[in-house]
């Protein structure tokens, strides 16, 4: 066989596997852009420190300030099957600068709404309850006379009636499930030791921090 009749099956095999590789590079860079990309904050601001007022006599809740994450799918595809969850929670010890793992049922955090959305559109806002501070009321009776004292407690809200934290500082781990993405963890610091609902620093934040910043603080 001449070489003028063997040159055209070259070109001809290289224009196969140049079009497999070039089919598979770009399936790779659409799989990359069409997916959901999670981006979790905790803004200072109302949306995430909102004070809900349910002090009226129909009413048979206590006020408190709510305390919320900010989700937003950065992406070009809708996160299906999505949920949040928080399976652990950490606690500071004492003034050390260690953080212990708490006794704690796994549950699954609603939005602002009270509801659960499954399905998370591109580029839109959603906002997530993930703990609160309830102020309370405790009626006493002293010598006939009726006395009133106020005292507040931090939940972590979910499933069921949430669970209380007390004072201190928390890193709450959460957890972001959906399709057609891994499951991606964000870490919520919070630190809470008034007896009211101040968002002073000198009593209150809450924060994102990244996975390096919570294995520093959760070092022994």
């Amino acid at each position: 066989m001449e070489w003028y009749e063997i040159v055209p099956n070259w070109i001809t095999s290289i224009g196969t596997v140049g079009a497999v590789v070039v089919a598979l590079f770009s399936k790779g860079i659409r799989d990359r852009y069409n997916r959901p990309k999670i981006s979790i904050t905790c803004p200072e601001n109302k949306q995430c420190q909102e004070k809900i007022n349910n002090d009226s006599e129909s009413s048979d809740s206590s006020p408190e300030l709510r305390i919320r994450i900010k989700l937003e799918n950065k992406g070009n595809y809708i996160a299906n099957h999505a949920s949040i969850n928080v399976d652990c929670i950490y606690k500071r010890r004492g003034n050390e600068n260690v953080f212990v793992q708490e006794d704690f049922t796994p549950i699954q955090m609603k939005d602002y709404r009270n509801s659960k959305p499954t399905s998370i559109a591109p580029h839109l806002v959603y906002y997530f309850d993930i703990a609160s501070i309830h102020k309370y009321d405790d009626m006493t009776n002293e010598g006939g006379n009726v006395k009133s004292k106020q005292f507040y407690k931090l939940y972590l809200l979910g499933d069921g009636n949430g669970q209380e934290l007390g004072k201190g500082t928390f890193i709450i781990p959460i957890k972001f499930y959906s399709s057609r993405i891994k499951v991606s963890v964000h870490y919520l610091k919070i630190y809470w030791d008034s007896d009211d609902f101040t968002t002073d620093k000198m009593h209150f934040s809450a924060e994102i921090i990244t996975k390096e910043e919570f294995a520093e603080l959760n070092k022994k």
